[in-house]
C-alpha cells in the first residue's frame, strides 16, 4: 500500500516557506524512514518472539538452580548470588539484542531529518556522535566539569550566512571515586564570526553561575532589570560588552532559556566564537517511538524551533558585528 505522506502546516513567522520546502525536500524522506521503521518493527517482533521465551526459561532456571544450591549448601548463597547475576547480564544481553534495530531505526531516522530541516537554514551535517574536546570545553569558561572526558552526542555542524555553527548535545565528567559523575549535560552550541572579538564577555546563570576563569573580567552593569536578575555578566571589555548584549539579543537569551524551561543558561562571546550552553537532559532532536509513524510532523515542528532559537542568534550577532 502507497504510503501517504502529511503536508506541513506553517505556525509561526519564522516557519514561513517551509511547508514548500517540507514537500519538495523532507516528504521524499519521509517515506524511505518510514520503511526502515516498518522493517526494524518486524525484526523487533521477530526478536522478542525468541529471546522472550529464552528468557523466561533463564529466570526459571536461575531460581531452581539457585534453591538447590542454597538447599545442598547452607554455604551456598554467595554461589547462587554469582549464578543470579551471570543470567541477569544474559537477560541483559538479551533485551538489547532484540531492541538493537529499533535503535538503529531512530538513529537513521536522524541522519535523514534532522540535516534536511536543518537544510531551510544553512548548509549542514548530521552525525550521532561529534568531536568536541575537553580544551574546547575549557576555552569557552561556561561548562563545568570535564576532567573525566566529554561526550557529545546528536551533532550538527554546518554554516549559516557564512558562519560556521556547530551544535550538539554534551555530557562532561569528571572522576568520583571509582566511577564518573556526569557534571553537566545539555546543549552546546558554538557560533563563529569573521570579526574577533576585543576582549572577553561572559554570561553567567544569576542562581548557578560557573566560571573556570575570571581573573581578567570585571562586573558589567546591564540597563535591563529582568535581564540582570536572571544572569550575571563580566567582561574584559566593559563597552564591548554593552555593545554586544543589545537588548534584542538579552530579549533573545531570556526566550532560549524560556523555551528550554527556564534551565540553566550560559555563553561566552571569546576570540572569534560565541558559545551557549544550555543545561537538560533532554534530547536536542526528539524523534518518535519506532511504533509511530516516522513522519510525525510534531517532530519537524520541534526540531524547527530549536534550531531556529539557536540560528536566530547569528543573525543578531550579523547586525552588531556589522
Amino acid at each position: 500500500m502507497a504510503l501517504t505522506l502529511p503536508t506541513f502546516t506553517e505556525r509561526d513567522d519564522y516557519e514561513k516557506g517551509f511547508s514548500a520546502y517540507f514537500d519538495k525536500e523532507i516528504a521524499p524522506c519521509l517515506a524511505e524512514a518510514d520503511e526502515t521503521r516498518l522493517a526494524a518493527l518486524a525484526l523487533v517482533k521477530k526478536r522478542s518472539r525468541i529471546a522472550y521465551p529464552v528468557i523466561a526459561a533463564l529466570i526459571l532456571c536461575c531460581l531452581l538452580v539457585g534453591l538447590t544450591i542454597i538447599n545442598a549448601n547452607r554455604s551456598g548463597g554467595k554461589v547462587a548470588g554469582d549464578l543470579i547475576g551471570m543470567f541477569f547480564i544474559g537477560i541483559i544481553v538479551l533485551l538489547a539484542w532484540v531492541n538493537q534495530p529499533a535503535k538503529d531505526a531512530i538513529s537513521y531516522e536522524k541522519e535523514l531529518l534532522v540535516p534536511k530541516v536543518a537544510g531551510f537554514f544553512g548548509t549542514f551535517t548530521y552525525q550521532n556522535r561529534g568531536a568536541v574536546s575537553y580544551d574546547d570545553v575549557l576555552r569557552g569558561r561556561i561548562v563545568p566539569g570535564g576532567s573525566a572526558g566529554v561526550m557529545a552526542t546528536e551533532a550538527l555542524s554546518g554554516t549559516q550566512g557564512g558562519k560556521q555553527v556547530d551544535i550538539c548535545h554534551l555530557s562532561t565528567l569528571r572522576h568520583e571515586g571509582k566511577r564518573n559523575a556526569v557534571v553537566f549535560a545539555g546543549f552546546y552550541v558554538k557560533i563563529s564570526v569573521t570579526k574577533k572579538f576585543s576582549g572577553v564577555t561572559v554570561v553567567m546563570d544569576g542562581h548557578e553561575p560557573h566560571l573556570s576563569n575570571s581573573s581578567d573580567l570585571q562586573d558589567v552593569s546591564l540597563e535591563d532589570p529582568d535581564f540582570a536578575r536572571m544572569y550575571k555578566v563580566m567582561s574584559s571589555d566593559q563597552i564591548e560588552a554593552r555593545y554586544l548584549l543589545a537588548p534584542d539579543l538579552m530579549e533573545h537569551l531570556k526566550e532560549l532559556s524560556a523555551l528550554h524551561g527556564n534551565n540553566w543558561l550560559q555563553c561566552s562571546f571569546i576570540d572569534q566564537t560565541l558559545t551557549i550552553a544550555i543545561r537538560t537532559p533532554a534530547e536536542l532532536f526528539p524523534t518518535t517511538s519506532i511504533t509511530s509513524p516516522e513522519h510525525d510532523e510534531e517532530d519537524v515542528h520541534i526540531i524547527l524551533t530549536r534550531l531556529h532559537s539557536v540560528l536566530s542568534v547569528v543573525d543578531l550577532l550579523e547586525d552588531h558585528l556589522d
